[in-house]
């Protein structure tokens, strides 16, 4: 990595906390207590302090119970906290620039200000104003998706036709002083633009466009900010469309492709490093030396190495090499939408309802600079591994299908695990998993045998817990024959060579019972499926627990029907009762099993 190392922080949690020196800078793991939003993120720009978000919610809150009402615009002190900025956009805000002079301007799919009129674009004072039409007339007739101010100009692009009324499909410039278009400032692209970055002369577009300028260059081009003429270079290795781009001090180009890739362009177009991910690359921003992206993967390959992130990364401006000591773990599956680097912390919006771990929806400020805490924290393993019985499934060769399950939580995420089982008195082995980060693993078991199992979890930095150990599983089979298993009189039994003991007992009588007293914390009944037979309601110490219907066109032998579990050993019943159903009215028991 850089110079610097980032080193992921913990607040408030139980273990070893060390302080870094204050001239190894670093980002926070998990966030500040500060202001959040009830819902999407999509936009982040600080001016003068003060830190503006955009994006589709109805609500600002803190974590003390105080709600302010919004719609779509709000904005944060330095201390991120809610400032009562909150001009009412009625849409989506989806970007941001500034007007230069401590204002801020806002595109996105609003038509409106309160009652004003804004077509997906307006202008806002430092001090909260609107600024009037006759002052900043700039206007779209469809989403300003991207906007970015250099030399007097302000670059649009979005899904448009027409800006001020006049043709210019996907990509245009306006005056930065008063909204007017900007007539000399003519490219081209075929399909909607996503986002810009004025960098040495030159606008860089990215989008989902396929031409620029009338000839091939898909995704990303460059023009010059006179004149608006195709540039050489910046030529995108791929079509997969850009979303989010962002630029370093050199002049540097960083682009999220909806496709799964990271792309580094350097300072003259020319492509560079790319990692690629599993998932959209939504949002890009350079904060404490290195490129954060944010997105909805999960996993980010550097070359062949591929590592656990959960929807944001950094990696090293230079070479895309991931900073391995960085990982906070954001929930959802859409994941991170905005990033910016603000006087607050390292800002990040989205879908997500906990960051690292921690309660904090939408938005979030992880701190930057100083010192701050490194995580040597392991994970939590919970819950415990344990094998659980599940209906709908079969039993194969003398062997009950249990799945195992476990999990941990960690801010940093939890990057992998490693899972045992000891049968008997015998050693722990290994167990083999579909992935690292898998939870669940689906086991055999042969009756009469106690298995037991543990798990280790690893975090994204390396920190590692001890063994944690479930509670012992002893699986049982009571045959349907068994003596402690009552019928009533009208049962009979009968051999069937596909039954788990090669017999069952059955019945077509309503109202026939039978019923099974067990000290245990699981239980599954184990029957025919069969286009004959019919509903059973199944009792559970006397209440109903639910009704099988064990009718099925496709004939299904030593089936698990139903199946229940409690949080530890005690004593129970079950009772399999008859429904008679009409037409098909068998139901019969091929067994009872039971975990302990």
């Amino acid at each position: 990595m850089g110079a610097r190392k980032r080193l992921a922080a913990l607040c408030a949690v139980v273990g070893l906390l060390v302080l870094i020196p204050a001239a190894q800078a670093a980002i926070a793991t998990r966030p500040l207590a500060t202001w959040q939003t009830n819902g999407r993120v999509n936009a982040i720009m600080q001016i003068g302090g003060v830190t503006y978000v955009g994006g589709k919610f109805t609500q600002v809150m803190n974590h003390s119970g105080a709600v302010s009402t919004v719609s779509n615009l709000a904005a944060f002190n330095s201390s991120g906290n809610f400032t009562g900025w909150a001009p009412l956009a009625n849409g989506t805000v989806k970007t941001f620039a500034t007007d230069g002079a401590g204002g801020i301007i806002a595109g996105g799919s609003f038509t409106k200000i309160g009652t004003a009129g804004r077509p997906h674009i307006a202008e806002f004072l430092a001090n909260g104003t609107l600024v009037d039409k006759s002052t900043f007339a700039a206007t779209a007739d469809g989403d300003v998706q991207a906007l970015a101010a250099a030399g007097g100009t302000l670059f649009m692009g979005g899904q448009f036709a027409t800006i001020d009324g006049q043709s210019r499909p996907f990509l245009g410039a306006v005056s930065l002083a008063d909204g007017t278009i900007d007539s000399t400032w003519t490219p081209a692209v075929d399909g909607r633009v996503d986002d810009l970055a004025a960098v040495g002369g030159n606008v860089v577009a990215g989008g989902f466009f396929v031409n620029a300028d009338g000839t091939p260059h898909a995704a990303l081009a460059a023009f010059d900010t006179a004149a608006g003429a195709l540039q050489a270079g910046w030529a995108s290795p791929t079509t997969s469309p850009v979303v989010a781009m962002t630029a370093a001090a050199d002049g540097s180009i960083y682009t999220g492709h909806f496709n799964n890739r990271l792309q580094s362009f350097t300072p003259t177009g020319s492509q560079s490093w790319h990692d690629t991910l599993d998932g959209n690359v939504q949002a890009l921003t350079v904060s404490d030396g290195e490129l954060i992206a944010g997105g909805h993967f999960v996993n980010i390959c550097v070359g062949s190495t591929c590592t656990v992130r959960h929807h944001i990364a950094g990696v090293d401006l230079t070479s895309g090499a991931l900073d391995t000591t960085w990982a906070p773990n954001v929930n959802s599956d859409l994941g991170v939408f905005a990033l910016a680097d603000t006087s607050v912390g390292l800002a990040a919006g989205g879908d997500f309802t906990t960051f690292g771990g921690t309660a904090q929806a939408h938005l979030a400020f992880l701190a930057t600079g100083g010192s701050v805490q490194v995580d040597h924290t392991p994970p939590t393993v919970s819950p415990l591994p344990d094998a659980i019985l599940r209906k709908a499934t079969t039993i194969a060769s003398g062997q009950v299908p249990l799945l195992v399950r476990w999990g941990a939580g960690d801010p940093s995420g939890v990057c992998s695990y490693q899972l045992q089982r000891r049968v008997a008195a015998g050693p722990f082995q290994n167990v083999s998993l579909a992935a690292k980060t898998a939870t669940t693993k689906s086991v055999s078991l042969q009756p009469a045998t106690t298995h037991t199992y543990r798990v280790k979890a690893t975090d994204c930095v390396a920190n590692a817990s001890s063994f944690a150990q479930g509670p012992a599983v002893a699986l049982t089979a009571f045959q349907d024959s068994r003596s402690g298993i009552a019928y009533t009189r009208a049962w009979s039994r009968a051999a069937a060579a596909k039954a788990y003991g090669g017999t069952i007992h059955s019945t077509s009588k309503a109202g026939a019972f039978a019923t099974r007293t067990f000290t245990a914390r699981q239980v599954a009944w184990v029957a025919t499926r069969t286009a004959t037979r019919g509903s059973a309601r199944v009792y559970l110490d006397g209440k109903l627990a639910g009704t099988v219907n064990l009718h099925s066109a496709t004939a299904m032998h030593r089936r698990l029907v139903f199946a229940h579990a409690w949080a530890s050993d005690a004593k129970h019943t079950i009772k399999i009762v008859c429904v008679g159903t009409p037409g098909h009215a068998t139901i019969d028991v091929d067994a009872i099993l039971t975990v302990k």
